[in-house]
């Protein structure tokens, strides 16, 4: 009887040999598998982020660009110059190219992957002409028209037009900052 039950424990010990090898097996594929899919699952995100910032951008400017995200999280703009395609990496733009491209990247980062419905942007229309200003309003508006709240910190009046609620302070120099 002793024997038969030390087989019966050999045998059960056994098949959880087999089991565990089988799972740590699957385990180190499974690794492999996530492990190859990382690179072309991050491009596929890259890429959807580009042609939203894009679309963006190009509401904004009003130029037909496109802006890239590379594999290193680069941010390209490329346009054509005199016939030929031209990429510009980020340091080479102006300061108002350099705040669009930004902030066309942060909105289409907000509406792809953001499942929290508030957005917060802190002078945004730095570095921005008039007529940049006046569409990145609308271009906000537009992206972000399904938020529940944005807040916006600016020093000049390109938003009045697009808000339910504008607070305006008033800095003195003797007395600090008030609600107007």
């Amino acid at each position: 009887r002793e024997l038969r039950t030390r087989e019966q424990e050999w045998r059960q010990k056994g098949e959880e040999l087999v089991e565990a090898q089988t799972s740590e097996k699957f385990a180190r594929l499974f690794r492999q598998v996530l492990k190859e899919a990382a690179d072309p699952i991050a491009q596929q995100y890259r890429n959807s982020l580009s042609r939203l910032a894009t679309q963006i951008y190009r509401q904004v400017s009003n130029e037909n660009v496109r802006l890239e995200w590379g594999s290193q999280y680069e941010l390209q703009l490329v346009d054509f110059d005199q016939g030929k395609e031209r990429i510009r990496v980020f340091r080479q733009l102006s300061g108002g190219e350099q705040m669009t491209a930004a902030l066309a990247i942060r909105l289409a980062l907000m509406q792809l992957l953001s499942p929290i419905s508030i957005g917060f942007f802190d002078e945004p229309t730095t570095n921005l002409d008039q007529e940049r200003r006046e569409s990145l309003a609308l271009a906000i508006q537009i992206a972000t028209g399904d938020f529940d709240q944005l807040f916006l910190i600016s020093h000049d009046d390109s938003f009045d037009a697009v808000t339910e609620n504008v607070i305006s302070l008033r800095k003195e120099a003797d007395t600090g900052s008030h609600v107007e």
